[in-house]
C-alpha cells in the first residue's frame, strides 16, 4: 500500500544557520522515506524541485529562485529522462543553493536511501561531469567499489593522465603500450574516478569532463599505493604529476616512483604524444 505524505519547507529558524539545517534535515527524510512512501514538499524553491523528483516525490506551491528564474524544470527534467541523464538536471539545478549543493552529496556519499533514486534512473556507462555533484554520483562510486576491490597482478607499473578519447585506450594509451614492457601494468590518473587499471578499462564508464579534481587524484593515489607492494612506479603526467607525487609521498612509495617530467605544479599539458616524450619513457623503461 503506497502512504501518501505532505512536508511544508520550514523557513522559521531563528537564524540562517538553523533554516539550512532545517532544509537539510527535510532532504534527509526524503532520501529515508521507504520505498512505498511519497512525500509532496509545499512551498519549496523551485530549484529544488529535481531533487526532489529525483529522490520519488513531488512539489507543490513553488516559491521564486532568483537564480533560476525563467528555467522550466519539469520540460528540462522530462526530456533528460527521455533522451539523455536526468542526473545531468539534478546536478545543474542542485547550482542554484548551497543546500542542494550539500544534500546531494549528502545523498550520494552519506545517508543510506531506502528508494530506488529517481522512478526511471539507471546507471549509465557515458555521463558528462557538469559540476562537483558528478564526482559522487552513482556510476562514479560504483567504480570506486571496484577499484577498492581490484588486486594487482604485477609489480610494476606506469601513470598516464586521462584522455578525451573513450573507451580507453585513447591514443596516447596506445602508444604507451607499444613501448611499454609486459611487466608493466598501466594505470591511468583522473580526477573524476581517482586511478583506473589496466584491466578496469573495459568496466570504466565512459565519462567527459572538463573540471580537473587534483585532490581525487591525490587522494586515490595515496590510499591505492599504500596497499598494494609496487616495486617500481613511473610517473609519464603533465598537470597530475605534482598530485600524484603528494599522494606518493603519503603512501611512502615516494623512494621507487620517478616522474620523468618532473612534479612541479604546472595548469597545462604537456604533449606526451611526442616523440621526444615517448623517447625518453622508452629509455627509461627499458634501461
Amino acid at each position: 500500500m503506497r502512504v501518501q505524505a505532505n512536508i511544508t519547507v520550514d523557513y522559521s529558524g531563528p537564524t540562517y544557520e538553523h533554516t539550512y539545517d532545517n532544509h537539510l534535515y527535510l532532504f534527509e527524510t526524503l532520501a529515508r522515506a521507504d520505498a512505498d512512501s511519497t512525500v509532496t514538499v509545499h512551498d519549496a524553491p523551485s530549484c529544488w524541485r529535481p531533487l526532489i523528483w529525483y529522490l520519488g516525490h513531488d512539489t507543490d506551491n513553488h516559491k521564486p529562485c532568483e537564480l533560476c528564474r525563467g528555467i522550466d524544470w519539469k520540460q528540462a527534467y522530462q526530456r533528460d529522462s527521455i533522451d539523455f541523464d536526468l542526473r545531468h538536471t539534478v546536478e545543474m539545478a542542485c547550482t542554484c543553493r548551497p543546500e542542494l549543493v550539500h544534500a546531494l552529496y549528502l545523498i550520494d556519499t552519506r545517508w543510506p536511501q531506502r528508494r530506488l533514486l529517481g522512478t526511471s534512473y539507471a546507471m549509465r556507462e557515458d555521463f558528462v561531469v557538469t559540476t562537483n555533484g558528478s564526482f559522487f554520483r552513482p556510476e562514479v562510486q560504483n567504480f570506486k567499489s571496484k577499484l577498492a576491490g581490484y588486486v594487482p597482478t604485477k609489480t610494476k607499473c606506469v601513470l598516464v593522465p586521462c584522455a578525451a578519447d573513450k573507451p580507453y585506450p585513447a591514443p596516447l594509451h596506445a602508444a604507451v603500450q607499444r613501448i611499454v614492457p609486459p611487466e608493466f601494468e598501466l594505470i591511468i590518473a583522473t580526477g573524476v574516478l581517482g586511478l583506473i587499471p589496466e584491466s578496469l578499462w573495459p568496466v570504466t564508464p565512459n565519462y567527459d569532463s572538463g573540471i580537473p579534481h587534483f585532490f581525487a587524484v591525490e587522494e586515490t593515489v595515496a590510499w591505492y599505493f599504500a596497499k598494494w607492494g609496487y616495486t617500481e612506479i613511473i610517473g609519464y603526467l603533465d598537470f597530475y604529476a605534482h598530485w600524484a607525487a603528494r599522494g606518493m609521498k603519503r603512501a611512502g612509495k615516494a623512494d621507487i616512483t620517478t616522474f620523468l617530467l618532473g612534479t612541479h605544479y604546472r595548469d597545462e599539458y604537456s604533449n606526451l604524444l611526442s616523440e621526444t616524450n615517448l623517447a625518453l619513457l622508452e629509455k627509461h623503461v627499458n634501461r
